[in-house]
Parts: structure tokens; sequence; C-alpha cells
């Protein structure tokens, strides 16, 4: 009997609960609403779309209009001005509120923002050389976060060297008009891989910077006047959002039949895989709020100087929705007190046991968010290390125990040498592998005081605590070395990895984070620029070199615009009969002060900031119409190529190709040199725009030969016309036995090879007298002349044709 009375009291209960909710529905007016979005239909609006397809606006009484965005399509204007009720936003929102702008917040669709910058390979590794170059970014509020990324690094949005107003950065960046463009990962990755365009991703949150993405909001006015209206529109479109994620293929679907008609299904797919990513459903609810999190983003615009340093986010900021958990069984307790009036006292018992459990258990599945929540947000996905920011703020803690202990730390920036290679040869499952195993070896062995992070890419940092003296830090770097260096087996593959490391000690080399971080990135590129495998410490030398590397940097740029570059030309001379027949173009900086630069103090940096393409375009164009004023066909000009001009995408072999033509020139006539170590790290697009010049009739040389880094199967498969024995083996030619039998070696591969051989840093008659002998073909140096003008070269070529 009593078990009978207690099914009866649960059905009782039951009816009541179904009866009381379907009372809010059946009472709703179908209310017409305006949604806004800020760009075109694609994926990254699938849950508006679904939940108006799926007929979860419908349910909760709404007629919903969905209005596409596009350029100049201002989603707060829309809003404000009642011309939508709802538009998508982002992290901007915090500073049009501190501004006075009365917006509410009602949901955070995007945990992430997919706002990223795109660079090409190998710029970004230095925010302050990346400022230098020509950047294109949409306005501050469209990517806020981009701009908070160079405020980290002290560089406001003044400052930045070229911010170009654009509205379609994808072509500018293809056409080399811009150096680094804001970007979307769900977006421009998609065509610049559909393009095979190289490119690389600066992520905001390597640097500590952790803002929203898209976020739905409203104007105040409208959330006090229609909050039962709102909180329907909310509840109906993250519904949306579930189904969209929980069946992307049939959401792709409905996007490409319907919305999203123009859009490719394969970059649908892929912004479908992107944006999950983003939302992160499977670890926040969709549409979580985290008021702590936007307090964070609000003082980053505080230090951006663009909100007022005491102004902050108050409650009128946030929506109170009921999604939030604890909220949302408020609502279910509210429920139950009035569908208790359709229950016995028993029922009413019954139902109030289930609540109170579902209640604790809410609590812990909110415990359970927040371990996973931060676990996103502090640790790198693919290795398990630390990311940026939890290193930064693990290096922040020592920085005070240090302080209060007069121990040291050694922040140790490491970079792994060629891991592009890696990838392009095993793929990015290789590339992943790689990483993982590099990662175990060096969190094998530290302490529980010391930390191993990943920035991203190949850069891992390591935090070294407790050190009773710098010296200590030596052998933990060789030791470092040591498990780098282990050759690695990977898909059946032996590797020999090698990375280059950057030491930084407090409180020596900074007092900051920020500092030491930056002073040992700095020693790291110091220790790649001396080749493979090394480490360096950061000095004060090594900062004033970097200094003095970025005012270089600075007026490079300068320097083609005041046309402050010079060629002049060194002769080539034919031993058989000593006619000159060729010279070797070198380009020289003259400063407003008069001062002469030499290619050594400019051209490395020229690399590192892209500048190298102009310079090299324009050294080009100057041979080019150096050649047009020499009568002599059979005079040819070597023009200098680095491996940094070859390997960029916005260097066109085609286009100097057609200059070529243009000038009337016999191609035969222009020489590039090319040097072995290019040839030992050569890419496809290297070997292709080699092969086109070819093709067209151009000659190439092989500088420097005999230094170590050659593939003699390059010579046969690029097909070289020259090779330039190093000086080093010149200069001794006449004392060191081993140096001549070296030279002769080389001079006989070439002669069977088919190669003209070309002897550089010439100095005596003994060493031409030699190279005769040995049947070397040409002779370079300053026994015949020093580098001159185009003018003296000419008159030394008709002296020299003339006899």
């Amino acid at each position: 009997m009593f078990l009978r009375n207690t099914l009866l009291d649960i059905k009782l209960y039951l009816c009541g609960i179904i009866l009381f909710g379907l009372m809010p529905i059946c009472a709703h007016a179908v209310t017409s609403v305006t949604l806004q979005l800020r760009w075109e239909p694609q994926f990254q609006f699938a849950g508006y779309y679904m939940a108006q397809a799926q007929g979860f606006y419908k349910e909760e009484g709404l007629d919903v209009k969905i209005v596409p965005g596009g350029p100049g399509v201002n989603m707060k204007e829309e809003v404000l001005s009642h011309r939508a009720d709802f538009a998508i936003g982002n992290s901007g929102l915090a500073l049009s509120f501190m501004q006075g702008v009365p917006l509410v917040l009602l949901a955070d669709i995007f945990q992430r923002s997919a706002g990223v910058l795109i660079t090409r390979p190998g710029y970004g590794k230095s925010i302050e050389i990346l400022s230098q170059r020509n950047i294109a970014l949409r306005a501050l509020q469209d990517n806020p976060e981009l701009y908070a990324i160079f405020n980290k690094q002290g560089i406001l949005p003044g400052d930045l060297n070229k911010v170009l107003s654009i509205n379609y950065p994808l072509e500018d960046f293809i056409s080399g008009k811009a150096d680094a463009i804001h970007a979307y990962l769900s977006n421009e990755p998609f065509y610049l891989n559909k393009r095979n365009v190289p490119f690389e991703v600066i992520d905001p949150i390597n640097y500590g910077i952790d803002f929203y993405g898209d976020a739905l909001f409203s104007r105040l006015d409208y959330v006090q006047k229609n909050s039962e209206t709102v909180k329907r529109f909310t509840r109906a479109s993250i519904k949306g959002w579930a189904y969209a994620l929980a069946n992307i293929p049939d959401t792709v679907d409905y996007l490409h039949q319907g919305p999203a008609s123009k859009k490719d299904r394969a970059h649908l797919l892929f912004e479908a895989a992107v944006t999950k990513g983003l939302i992160m459903p499977d670890y926040v609810p969709i549409g979580h709020i985290n008021p702590s999190r936007w307090e964070k983003i609000a003082d980053t615009f505080k230090e951006l100087g663009l909100a007022p340093i005491n102004s902050k986010l108050d409650a009128s900021f946030y929506f109170s929705y009921w999604s939030e958990r604890g909220e949302r069984f408020q609502y279910s307790i509210l429920l139950g007190a009035f569908s208790a009036l359709f229950l016995i006292v028993g029922g009413f018992v019954f139902w109030y046991r289930i609540v109170n459990i579902r209640l604790k258990a809410s609590i812990q599945d909110k415990d359970e968010l927040i371990l996973k929540v931060e676990k996103v947000a502090s640790f790198d996905s693919l290795t398990g290390l630390p990311n940026r920011r939890l290193f930064l703020d693990r290096l922040n803690q020592a920085i005070k125990w240090a302080s209060r202990t007069s121990t040291f730390i050694a922040v140790v920036y490491i970079d792994l040498d060629r891991f592009k290679e890696v990838n392009d040869s095993l793929g990015h499952n290789g590339g992943d592998e790689f990483l993982k195993i590099i990662a175990t070896r060096l969190a094998s062995g530290l302490r529980e005081s010391d930390t191993v992070a990943r920035f991203g890419g190949d850069e891992f940092v390591v935090l070294l605590c407790n050190l009773s003296k710098p010296e200590n830090v030596e052998l933990i770097i060789q030791e470092f070395v040591r498990k780098i260096t282990q050759a690695t087996s990977i898909q059946g593959n032996i590797l020999y990895p090698s990375a280059s490391l950057g030491i930084s000690i407090y409180p020596t080399d900074g007092d900051q984070a920020e500092t030491l971080l930056k002073n040992s990135d700095q020693a790291m590129f110091a220790a790649k620029s001396q080749g493979t495998s090394n480490y360096y410490f950061f000095t004060q030398a090594l900062q004033i070199k970097s200094s003095y590397r970025l005012k270089i940097a600075t007026e490079l740029r300068e320097a083609l615009q005041l046309q402050q570059f010079e060629m002049v030309y060194q002769p080539i001379v034919r031993l058989s009969d000593g006619r000159i027949l060729h010279a070797e173009s070198l380009i020289r900086w003259r400063l407003s002060s008069g001062e002469i630069l030499m290619p050594s103090n400019f051209i490395t940096i020229a690399e590192e900031t892209g500048l190298i393409v102009e310079i090299g375009d324009w050294v080009f164009n100057e041979v080019l119409h150096f050649l047009q004023s020499i009568a002599h066909d059979d005079v040819s000009i070597a023009v200098n190529i680095s491996p940094a001009q070859l390997n960029s995408p916005k260097h066109s072999a085609l286009s100097w190709h057609e200059k070529i033509q243009e000038a009337k020139i016999l191609p035969r006539r222009l020489v590039f040199e090319v040097t072995e170590s290019m040839m030992m790290f050569k890419s496809h697009l290297v070997s292709s725009k080699i092969k086109i010049l070819q093709q067209g009739g151009c000659l190439f040389s092989l500088d420097d030969f005999g230094t170590g880094y050659s593939s003699l199967a390059s010579l046969k498969n690029l097909e070289f016309d020259f090779i330039k024995i190093d000086l080093q083996f010149i200069k001794e030619l006449h004392r060191d036995a081993r140096d001549k039998s070296l030279v002769s070696a080389m001079l006989a591969m070439a002669k069977g090879l088919g190669l003209q051989t070309i002897a550089e840093g010439v100095e005596t008659v003994e060493q031409v007298r030699l190279l005769k002998e040995m049947g070397c073909d040409f002779a370079q140096g300053y026994y015949y002349s020093k580098p001159v003008s185009a003018e003296e070269f000419k008159d030394m070529l008709s002296k020299s044709n003339h006899d």
C-alpha cells in the first residue's frame, strides 16, 4: 500500500511539473526580434541558423530575423540605433561598457578568440622587429587582443611602423604588401594552405592574452524592458549551438545549401573544426560567462590607455541568465514551489530530496569544470607542458622567492634547429611526435621547483630556480644539449635533433619576468647565429648589439626610400689570357653621415626583417641597368641571392625573368650566386625558383665551395654553371700542401661535372701561377682589383678588351 501511494505521489508530481512547464510556452505570444551578425553567413554563426532551422526560436515564441554583416557594419551601432535587438560582439564589449556605452553581455559563445597574427615563416620570433614591418590590422575594436600583444612588449599602437587600413588583408599578404596580417584561425589559414602559401601564426594566448571570441549582447534599455524575451532568445541560441556542434555534417550541409551557399563545403568543415575548438563545449557550458576573466580583459584595456583607470565592469554589464548551474537550480526550486500545489506532502518531500541531490552534483560538476578550464588555459594541448601563461605566473613567483632568499634564477630559451624541415619531410603528425619526444626529454630529471614550458611551434622555455650561484647553470645546459641531440626514430626515419639555447640570469640580466624572457630570447638568437647545438649567455654587450640591430632594421627601410644604397663591381679575370669576362656585384650602404657600411653589417638584419626581398629587387634592377650600358655581350655580372630572399613568397622569379626579357639582355649575362649553406637547407620553393631562372637562360654559381656544407647531389640536380672556391683554401695555397691537394681535387671534380671554376681571394702572383697550372678557369681578388664603381669597371673592361 505504501509503495502504491509513493508511486501515485511521483505521478502526481510529474504531472504537475509537466503542466506547469507547459504554461509559459503556451503563454508566449510570437515576438519578432532581429539578430545582427558580424560577418557573412558561415559556420561562425551556425548556432543561430540551426536554432532557426530546428525550430528552437519558434518553440520560445520568437520570430528571429538574422541579418548578415560585412565590411563597414558596426554591430554596436546597429543595436544602439534599434535596428537590431541582439548582435555578436567580442571582448571589445568590455571597452565600450567602460567608456559609458549601455551594453549588456548575454552569453560568451566562443571561449577563445579566433583572432591571430599571420606572418611569413620566421618573422614572428621578435615582436619588436615585427612592429617595424607593414602590418595589416583592422580597427582596434575588431582585434583588441592583437594590439594587446604589442602592448605587452611595451609597444603602443602609435609606435607600430605601419598599420595598413584594409578590408581584405589576405591578398595584401600574398602580394607582399603586408608582412603580417590580422587573421581568423577559421578563415585565412584555410585559403593560404589551399594556395600553398607558407605562413606562421602568432596566437595571443602564447603572450598571456586570453580574450573571448564571439559574444552575444544587447542594449541595456531593451534588456530591462524585455528580460523574458532576452532569456528565451539566449536559451534558444545556446540550444542551437549545442545542436550545431553535435551534428556538424548536417549543419554544414544546411549552411552550404542555404545561407552560406557561397562558401566552399571543405572550408565550412574546416571552420567547424576550428569553431568547436574555440567554443570548447566539452570543457565549458556553451555561453558560460566568467566575470573574473572579464575583469582581466578590462585591466588590459586600461593598460592600453583606452579606458579610464578607475572604470570597471559592474553587475549591469552581465545578464543574469539561468544557464549558470547555480541559477538553473534556483529556477528549478521556484518551479517546484509552484508545482507543489499539485502534490501531496509525500511527493513534495521526494521532489525536495531529488533537487538537493542535483544541487550537490551541480557543485561537484562546477568544481570539475573549473579544473578543466584551468588546464586548457594553462597547459599546452600537444605536449601537456605548461604554456606561456602558466610559465610567466611561475616565473613571477620565483622572482619574489629569489628576492627574499638571495638566490639566482635562470631562464633558458630553447629553439629547435631546422624543425620546419622535420614538418616538411614527415608531415604534421611526424612533427607533433618529434615535439612530444623533445618535451619529454627536457622535462625528465628536472627538480620539482623547476618548470619547462612550450611557448608554441618549436620553442620551449625552462625555468631553473633556487640556484646558489650562476655558474651552476652551465652543467645543466650541457645536459639539455645532450638530451636534445640524442638520435631519434620517427616513422622509421632516424633524426639527429639540435637546438639553440639562450640563457638569462636573475637578477644580473633583469629583475622582471618579461625582461628575463626577452633577454634569453636575444641570447638564443645569438647562439643560433653561431650554428647548431650552441648555447649563449645574455650579456650587456648582447643587449647593445640587439639595440643596434633594431636601429639598423628601422634605418634600412629609410635607406631604400632615400636611395642610400650603391653598387660596386669586382672584376673576375680569365686566367688563360687575363681578360675580364665577369664581375661580382656588391652592395654598399652610404649613410647620410658619409660613412659606408659593408654588407656584413646589415644583410643578416635585412634577412630577419624581410627587407632582403626589397633590397634584392633593387640590386637586381641596378644590375640590369648596368648590363644595358655595357656593349660587350660576352661579359656577365654575378648577383648574390640570399636564402631568405628565395624562401620569401614576396620574391617572384617569374617577375625577374620578365624584366630580363623587357631589358633585352641575354639571360646568360646574369649569373646568380647562391651559397653552399642554402643548398644544404634548400626548400622546394628555392629549388623551383632556381629552375625557373635557369629555364629562362640565366646561369648559376655555387659560392664558398668547399666550406663543408655542400650536397654534391645539388651540383648535379640543379645544374650549376660555376663553382667558386672559397678564399680560405686560396690564402695558403702556395704554403700548405693540404690546401693545394684540396683545391686540386675540387678543380678535378668540377671539370668532371662540366663546371667552370672561379678562385676567390686571389692576392699574389704565386697564387695566380699555381691556379693556372692546376687548370682553374677564373680568378677574383685584390691581385686584380678591389671592388670599383660602375664607371671604373667600364674603363677597366675597355682596357682589358683593347689589350
